[in-house]
Parts: C-alpha cells; sequence; structure tokens
C-alpha cells in the first residue's frame, strides 16, 4: 500500500493540499451550482477535509476513497509540485509528536528544568538538568539578530528589549527568568503577553523557515547520519527508520555513554536468533535500552518509538498510522511480496465460524488479519471495544461487543473508530467476510443505501453503504423508532480491495432471487470501482449461518472442500480460474450444514419447522453478475447443488 495523506495528518503539506481544494469547484450538495470543495485552511485532516477528497475525487472520476494518494496529489496540486521530500514528512511526524507546531509553546514542566518549549519540534529555551542553554536560544537570538522588525512586531519594543536582555544572561539566570516570568506554575502554558507574541512570531513564514531550516541542520541532517550507519550494518534502509532516528534526535537528544553498544548488540543477537528479524524488531532493540537507562522516561520513549518503528500506535491517547502521514512503511527490499490478506467485519456472535474462516484461510495462503497482531500487542487504537478472538494458533478480530461497550464512543470527535477500521483493512485484502444482520435490501434502485446491523438490546451498531458510494461506520439507537447515525466515514477502506476475490456475506438477503432483495450486487459493485471482480457468497432470503455449536461450521466444510479440488493453488488464483467450482463447493456446503442445523429465522431468533430452498438456501453471483442458487433438484442424479438463477 501507497503512503497517503489522510485524516488524522496535520501541519503545512495538509494546509497546502485544502488550498488547492478550495481552488476546485465541485458540484453543491444541497442545489445546483457549484462551490470549492473545502472552506476552511487550518492544516487539520479533519471530516471536513475528508469530504472535500471524496467529492474532488468523485468529480474527477478518481476512485472515491477520501484520502491523498499520488494520482489524488497530481490532481490537486501539479505535475510540477512533486510529493513532499522526506525531510518535510518526517518533520511533521515529530510535530505531530510535540504537538506545538509552529506557534504552540509550553512552560516549565516538572523536573525538566527547559525554561520553555515553543516551535515545529519543541524548541527547547535551556537543556534539562544543568540549565545549560538550549536550541530555542539560539533560534530566537538568530530572529532577534537577523529579522528583529518581526521580533518587535511579534512583542512590542518593551518585551522584546526584555527577552533580548534575558537571551543575554548566563545559563541559570535565564532559566529562571523563563521558569518565573515566563511559564505558568503547572508548566502547561506561559503567561500572557507572552503566549500571544510567542504565537504571533511562529505566523511569520520567514520564522517558520527558519525554524525548518534549524530543524534541518541541527536534527535531521545528524539523524541521517545514524540513519545510515544501522541501515548499512544491519538491513534497515527504510523510511520508518529514519523517522526512528529524528524523533531520536528531537526528542531524546542522541546516545548517552554505553546506550549504543548495549543496543548494537542486542540487534546482532536478534539477527543471529532470526535473519529475518523485521526492521520493527530491530528498533525495538534500540527501544529496550532507551527505555532502561531513561526510566523515567520510559513511558514516552516505548509510545514514541513503538509508533515510529511499527508504523502505528498510540502516543500521549491519539492514534497515528504513518502511512497516512506521507510515510512509506514498507519493509526495505523485501524478498517477498506481501500476502493478501483476510479481512473480517465481524458484528454479530459467530464466534467458531469467525475462528474457522480464519484458520481455514491460512491452508490458502491468505494472511492472517492486519489487525490481529497490532491488537495482540497493545498498538490498537484504544477505547474502540475490539475484541481479539483465539482458537490455538488461530487469531482473528472480532466486532461483536461494539453495540454492548462501544456504541456510545463512536463519534467524530476523535478518530479512534476511524483508525481501528483501518487497522482492519492494512495490506490488500483477498478475501473479505462480513457478518450481521443485513437490513434494508435492495428493492428496486440497486443503489440503494444497503446496512449491515448488530443489535443489543436497545442499540445497533454495524455499517452504512451509502447510495453516493461512501461507506459508514453508525450507531442506531432505537427509543419507539430507530434512529439513524451515520457517524464515521470509513470509504478509504476500498483502497485495500482492488485484489479482493471473495466475499463472503454471512446474514440474510445477501443474494437476489426472483423477487427476493440482496445485497451482494451492491457491495460486488462497491468493492469493483476498486478494481476488483470478486466473487460473492451468501443466501437468497432470511436464512443465516447456523449459531456456534449446532453441527458444523460453515466455514470449515466449504473451505475444506475448496482445499482438496483446489491442486494446491492459492484461493484468490482457484476464484479467478474456477468460479463455478468455487459456487458448487458452497452450496455442497450450504446443504451439508443447514441440513444438519437447526435453522433459526433471522430477525425473531426462534425454531421455524422448515426453511425450503425455494424461499431461502445458498446463493452466489460470479464474476459476471449471474446469479446463482440452491438446486431444488439437488439429490437426484446428475443434479449439481447449485444453478444459475
Amino acid at each position: 500500500m501507497d503512503a497517503t495523506y489522510c485524516r488524522g495528518a496535520r501541519g503545512e503539506v495538509v494546509a497546502a493540499l485544502q488550498r488547492a481544494l478550495q481552488a476546485q469547484q465541485v458540484p453543491r450538495e444541497d442545489g445546483p451550482g457549484r462551490e470549492p470543495a473545502i472552506a476552511k485552511v487550518d492544516g487539520q485532516y479533519g471530516i471536513a477535509m475528508q469530504r472535500a477528497v471524496q467529492r474532488v475525487q468523485r468529480a474527477n472520476k478518481l476512485l472515491m476513497t477520501g484520502v491523498v494518494d499520488h494520482a489524488t496529489w497530481q490532481l490537486l496540486m501539479g505535475k510540477q509540485t512533486p510529493w513532499p521530500g522526506l525531510f518535510e514528512r518526517l518533520l511533521y511526524v515529530v510535530a505531530g509528536f510535540e504537538g506545538h507546531f509552529y506557534s504552540r509553546s509550553t512552560g516549565d514542566r516538572e523536573n525538566d528544568r527547559v525554561g520553555m518549549t515553543w516551535g515545529i519540534i519543541g524548541f527547547k529555551l535551556c537543556e534539562g538538568r544543568g540549565a545549560a542553554k538550549g536550541s530555542l536560544h539560539t533560534l530566537l537570538t538568530d530572529i532577534s539578530a537577523k529579522h528583529h522588525d518581526i521580533f518587535v512586531d511579534a512583542f512590542g519594543k518593551a518585551n522584546a528589549d526584555k527577552l533580548d536582555a534575558a537571551l543575554a544572561l548566563d545559563d541559570e539566570k535565564l532559566y529562571q527568568f523563563a521558569a518565573k516570568q515566563i511559564s505558568t506554575e503547572d508548566g502547561d502554558s506561559i503567561r500572557s503577553p507572552w503566549n500571544e507574541g510567542f504565537s504571533k512570531l511562529g505566523e511569520s513564514e520567514i520564522v517558520r523557515e527558519m525554524q525548518r531550516r534549524f530543524a534541518y541542520d541541527n536534527y535531521f541532517v545528524k539523524s541521517q547520519e545514524l540513519t545510515a550507519q544501522f541501515s548499512s550494518a544491519y538491513a534497515m534502509d527504510c523510511e520508518r527508520t529514519s523517522l526512528y532516528f529524528f524523533d531520536f534526535k528531537v526528542n531524546n537528544g542522541g546516545f548517552i555513554p554505553g546506550e549504543r553498544p548495549q543496543a548494537e548488540q542486542s540487534i546482532k543477537t536478534l539477527i543471529a536468533r532470526d535473519p529475518k528479524a523485521t526492521v520493527a524488531q530491530k528498533l525495538q532493540c534500540i527501544t529496550d535500552v532507551l527505555a532502561a537507562s531513561r526510566s523515567g522516561y520510559a513511558v514516552d520513549i516505548r509510545e514514541r518509538k513503538g509508533v515510529t518503528g511499527y508504523g502505528y500506535g498510540n502516543v500521549h491517547r491519539e492514534y497515528y498510522r504513518l502511512d497516512g502521514w506521507g510515510i512509506d512503511v514498507a519493509e526495505p527490499s523485501p524478498a517477498v511480496a506481501d500476502p493478501l490478506r483476510l479481512a473480517v467485519i465481524g458484528l454479530d456472535g459467530q464466534e467458531d465460524e469467525q475462528l474457522a474462516l480464519a484458520g481455514e484461510a491460512k491452508n490458502f495462503s491468505v494472511g492472517e488479519e492486519a489487525a490481529v497482531q497490532s491488537l495482540d500487542e497493545s498498538r490498537f487504537p484504544i477505547d474502540v471495544g475490539y475484541e481479539l478472538l483465539r482458537a490455538g494458533s488461530v487469531r482473528t478480530v472480532s466486532l461483536r461487543k461494539l453495540a454492548a461497550t462501544g456504541a456510545g464512543t463512536i463519534n467524530d470527535k476523535i478518530s479512534n473508530h476511524y483508525h481501528a477500521a483501518q487497522m482492519l483493512f492494512r495490506g490488500q485484502v483477498g478475501v473479505l467476510a462480513i457478518s450481521g444482520q443485513f437490513t434494508r435490501p435492495i428493492i428496486g434502485d440497486a443503489r440503494d443505501n444497503q446496512y449491515v446491523l448488530q443489535r443489543n438490546g436497545r442499540t445497533y451498531v454495524g455499517l452504512q453503504l451509502k447510495s453516493n458510494g461512501q461507506l459508514m461506520l453508525l450507531r442506531q439507537r432505537t427509543a419507539g423508532h430507530a434512529i439513524q447515525e451515520s457517524v464515521v466515514d470509513i470509504t478509504d477502506l476500498r483502497r485495500s480491495l482492488s485484489s479482493c476475490a471473495l466475499i463472503v456475506l454471512y446474514g440474510g438477503y445477501g443474494v437476489p432471487v426472483g423477487t427476493l432483495p440482496g445485497s451482494g450486487l451492491r457491495w460486488r459493485e462497491w468493492v469493483g470501482e476498486a478494481g476488483a471482480n470478486p466473487i460473492v457468497l451468501g443466501w437468497f432470503g432470511n436464512v443465516q449461518a447456523p449459531r456456534d455449536g449446532l453441527k458444523s461450521i460453515l466455514a470449515n466444510a466449504f473451505l475444506s472442500r475448496v482445499r482438496l479440488a483446489s491442486g494446491g493453488k492459492d484461493l484468490p488464483t482457484i476464484c479467478h480460474d474456477a468460479p463455478e467450482q468455487v459456487i458448487e463447493q458452497w452450496g455442497l456446503a450450504c446443504h451439508e450444514v443447514f441440513v444438519a442445523s437447526r435453522q433459526k429465522y433471522l430477525w425473531l431468533d426462534e425454531p421455524i419447522s422448515s426453511v425450503s430452498l425455494m424461499h431461502s438456501g445458498a446463493a452466489a453471483i460470479d464474476h459476471s453478475n449471474a446469479i446463482w442458487r440452491a438446486n431444488t433438484e439437488f439429490g437426484k442424479p446428475l443434479q449439481s447443488a447449485m444453478i444459475r438463477a
């Protein structure tokens, strides 16, 4: 997956994209005419920018995702403006960690003895325990000397003179001036009018360029020397390594005596044990040494270095995915391409079915769900209610508890649910499974909104595939009448679906047959817009997979049959080369499992005496959009399980 800019990113690159979006005239959503795609430039890639990018993509016939990939970048910025360089991309990630960007400042926090911090990477006025003059002292002195008019304009003549005088003091007196006169007592901010002065100083483009140049010369260049040394010695040459050492220089100052030999020995030990160790594992060796030798800052070190090393994780309760900040998170020169993955949106209690699907998929070289490792390592977005299921070595991620524990957290004010959905779809997906209650099936218009829901008491959560192409994570509260809230836009999931070969819809009304509606055609169309041509497997009518513990598990019955007939091919290849065979095995498996189980009616959860294949049963959609259904004559000589409807 190529790096993009997407929701959560911040900084001047995002602001430049927003200015380009303002220049794009798109059809109004509330009536005739056209309007700028976005109204405000704030450097924050939020909901408004996500929707603005979608509108521009749709108007220009690009895949509507809401993220700025290279094609969208070229459309917005033009061929003369290349994708940002490495320093610029790394800079804004580190600036995000620091939380200051160009203008914000903080005061003297307990035990830090820095006096104050300000600027794009958190330049410090003093440097810790010895209170020696820090990078901010050098930068402010330079600004005052070279651009004194900007200095005076920001602070006013009297305070500019006072600050100039303080900058000329010795180390301890400078620190005392900042700690007593500039910083607030709690260190969270600085006092007025200094706060306003530093904020205005950071608005100057001249000063911003000086900040960038200072960061480049004094931190980036030195950090890339470390990057080159470790990359050459331990095969770690990738952008995550560059970011790791840049953040290391900015936030930690570099190695102190004894740290580097320990770190290098730890990496050597790792490689001797596992020659295929990943860059993340090698960087983790360094992180462990840093955290042990700087125990007072261990939590911060592990958070920040974990994100830079692995490419995702939480820093100060905010979730980062570096591939959405323009960072290429790929391993250096991979020997083999990443496998196509399984992706499961599991919104019901079919735990055994989901585990069986995850286990059987491995037999076809379909990789483990992308979110599993990050959830297992506690690097997943916090407070979202996703659950890691295990059965031996098989792991899978379930969303079944969202209605019970996570519905109240689904909102647009924080991005954790957005990022959690993206973590389910990192990399390219070969097999997509969606389970839950399929509601509002297609009647007439094939582009009507589609829903997949899970209920708990009077609360629903789930997905809404909108007629305009947006995929929304929603919550639905019932108080006499259902109130649907399309809350979090996760449309960009389909960037990962361009190689999808198989969609399995575990829910009623998946495939339309005769007068019975179904949602499968719309899901296939939506995935197809990303470039895929998948088979869709499901049911017509109100049938659903038997509950856990009722005789057979459908995933086992289906995929074990396909494996026996596959001749050793992987599942995407089989779906491409022999779709009718896959569909037939689906019918055979469904017949086996439903005959052996106590079928349940989808909405009332109560047994019914029988389910006629005339009204409900196995169904599929092939590559040509032809519909297949269970054969009522199956069991007679020469009759197949599935026939074209």
